[in-house]
């Protein structure tokens, strides 16, 4: 019996521990203007040992000014966690709007800047965006490379625009924007935990922005089954202990 109970314990113990590195989530969080013209979504997710965020400009009106533009978000974490920048491409369906439409998906990568500390509304945030904002100086994602400069971070250019904008609508030329929205993806040592976020719109910190309401946090389904799996296995040690 010892030696059975030994044995489990050893399987329950390695079921643990493939949970705890497949362990997957995904967060999404949502917010608005008051007036209910601006909104946007990001969505977190993480996955063995890489985190993508994918930022949509979900607003129902065209930008017809520079303080339309989402050109950053903002996050904190419950702990720190180190975050290396990978790549930066358009999410599903978005596009490059304006000036250079031909631009391959890669270049938003290296016209997105990531700060991993800075301070922000009271506290120290991580954040990336497509304005200098005196926060972000290069593109930071995936570029570097021959052919693929990391460019500097300023104005308007690369900022993301609702899905129904329409080109030079009352707002300067762009080159380009991005009709929708984006994915941006790290390499992480741990899974971080998103607590709060902000949604920057405009080219200056001070133009405006809103928190985001966490409205989804969901382990993938490989996470939730090996978990299961240990809690199995230290209910049957239990009642073999019982037993003896």
């Amino acid at each position: 019996m010892i030696c059975t109970q030994r044995v489990l314990i050893r399987l329950v113990a390695a079921a643990l521990m493939s949970t705890a590195a497949a362990w997957a989530y995904t967060i999404t969080y949502e917010g608005a203007s008051p007036d209910g013209e601006l909104s946007a979504s990001a969505e977190f997710t993480f996955s063995s040992g890489k985190l993508e965020l994918t930022i949509v400009n979900t607003s129902l009106v065209t930008a017809t000014n520079p303080g339309m533009l989402l050109t950053g978000v903002f996050f904190k974490l419950d702990a720190p966690v180190s975050l290396r920048p990978v790549s930066g491409e358009l999410s599903s369906g978005s596009t490059f709007v304006g000036s250079q439409q031909s631009l391959p998906s890669h270049a938003v990568g290296a016209n997105w800047g990531y700060n991993s500390h800075f301070r922000f509304a009271g506290g120290w945030w991580m954040g990336v965006g497509s304005a200098g904002m005196d926060v972000f100086g290069k593109g930071s994602f995936g570029c570097g490379g021959k052919g693929n400069p990391c460019n500097n971070v300023n104005g308007p250019n690369y900022s993301i625009v609702p899905s129904v904008f329409e080109p030079n609508h009352g707002v300067p030329p762009m080159k380009p924007a991005i009709r929708n929205g984006i994915v941006l993806t790290w390499e992480a040592d741990a899974a971080p935990v998103v607590t709060d976020v902000w949604f920057n719109f405009g080219t200056d910190l001070a133009e405006g922005g809103f928190y985001g309401k966490e409205l989804t946090h969901a382990p993938e389904p490989g996470a939730i089954v090996l978990t299961a799996l240990g809690l199995a296995g230290l209910a049957g040690i239990r009642r073999l202990r019982r037993r003896a």
